[in-house]
């Protein structure tokens, strides 16, 4: 549209830009919370179903390892000296993988999980105290009374008993932990 000739062009008001900027910058404000929560509820999501996973996986192991303590603790009960080595790991490459990619852990679930894992390190160091007592006993020769096996002995056994006591309180933890992870797929 052109104007007459010796007529000025309407003038903008001056608020209006300031409208304008100011509207953009709230939709701008808004649009990144927005794109920010999204991503942070898939982070959460996507964490959620890959620990469950490996706790699947772990559940196995863990009763594994409940059952083959519980035999070796039968055998020495008997007085049969055989020893189990714990030696393996707990596989948590994915929690301690994807754990730090968290925005937050205040969720719930996810406290109850880092818990979990808390506890499954407890049991880590229980096991690891344990496996070093049995290869101190294989370092022993087998000769009864023996005075340098009778201080480790009694270690050995009551790691052994710490082992099936603490995984025995674990398992069902674990259990009621998938089934949570369950239902957030």
């Amino acid at each position: 549209m052109t104007t007459p000739p010796g007529t000025s062009p309407p003038q903008v008001p001056l608020w209006l830009p300031i409208v304008y900027t100011a509207f953009g910058a709230c939709l701008g404000f808004v649009l990144a919370r927005f794109q920010g929560w999204l991503e942070k509820r898939d982070a959460r999501k996507s964490f959620l179903l890959a620990v469950r996973v490996e706790l699947a996986t772990m559940n196995d192991h863990l009763k594994g390892t409940l059952k083959d303590a519980t035999e070796f603790k039968e055998r020495f009960d008997q007085g049969k000296r055989s020893l189990l080595y714990l030696t393996t790991a707990f596989q948590r490459g994915i929690y301690d993988s994807q754990i730090g990619k968290l925005k937050s852990v205040a969720d719930p679930l996810i406290i109850e999980v880092v818990q979990f894992y808390d506890k499954l390190a407890n049991v880590e160091r229980v096991k690891s105290h344990f496996t070093s007592f049995a290869f101190e006993l294989t370092g022993l020769p087998d000769a009864p009374g023996d005075e340098r096996a009778a201080p480790l002995v009694p270690k050995y056994y009551s790691a052994l008993n710490e082992i099936i006591k603490r995984i025995g309180e674990l398992l069902p933890t674990l259990s009621g932990l998938i089934v949570k992870l369950q239902r957030v797929a």
